[in-house]
């Protein structure tokens, strides 16, 4: 059972026992949407669902007037996520909105490529180099360490390592799917890998505490 609970706390899926899984996830999806055109009144807010082949569900939202438009797209399982793991998802979703609109990144979601050659050189020209850029501007002090490995199960992958982690996991590794699918919801793939490097800190620095 999917729970959403609104900002005062009330849940607002808790009547809807007797629901199938796929009308859960579209009661939510109309939930985020009217949220969001809400939380940004001055546009309106279309939507719409997808499905990944390996990712599973996906919402797409596209806020839109005044000839500006922001689009952005979000798994369902990272949405799940955030409805176990913090009390305000709805603040994390528009987050996304507040920083395009900041930002004036007027953009609608990416062309998919038409080509397998043209994914390709998507991966290799823009959304791993961004990666990697970003990560070095993020860490400047830290030797970190970037490759593309195969893995059996996720196929290819990108590996970065923080050597100047002696104990524990100093490792993190992403398919290049997941970066490929991320930059096709009009998300910045690198983020992604930021913050887990941030986590591989942080759970070094707790060891080292303990």
């Amino acid at each position: 059972m999917l729970r959403w609970k609104n900002k005062e706390g009330t849940a607002i899926m808790s009547q809807n026992e007797e629901m199938s899984h796929e009308e859960q996830v579209q009661v939510l999806f109309q939930h985020i949407q009217q949220m969001l055109s809400e939380r940004f009144s001055e546009y309106k807010v279309d939507g719409e669902t997808a499905e990944h082949p390996l990712y599973g569900t996906l919402f797409a939202f596209r806020l839109s007037g005044d000839g500006r438009s922001y689009s952005c797209g979000f798994f369902l399982s990272e949405i799940i996520k955030k409805l176990q793991a913090t009390p305000d998802p709805e603040r994390w979703i528009c987050s996304f909105f507040y920083d395009k609109i900041d930002n004036n990144l007027i953009q609608g979601f990416p062309v998919p490529p038409e080509s397998e050659e043209d994914a390709k050189r998507l991966l290799e020209e823009k959304i791993l180099p961004t990666c990697i850029q970003t990560v070095k501007q993020e860490f400047p002090e830290e030797a970190v360490h970037f490759d593309v490995v195969n893995n059996e199960e996720h196929g290819p992958m990108l590996e970065v390592g923080l050597p100047n982690i002696k104990e524990g996991n100093n490792t993190c590794a992403f398919p290049l799917t997941y970066l490929y699918a991320l930059h096709h919801l009009n998300r910045d793939a690198s983020e992604a890998v930021v913050t887990m490097i941030y986590r591989l800190m942080d759970e070094y620095e707790e060891k080292v505490k303990a």
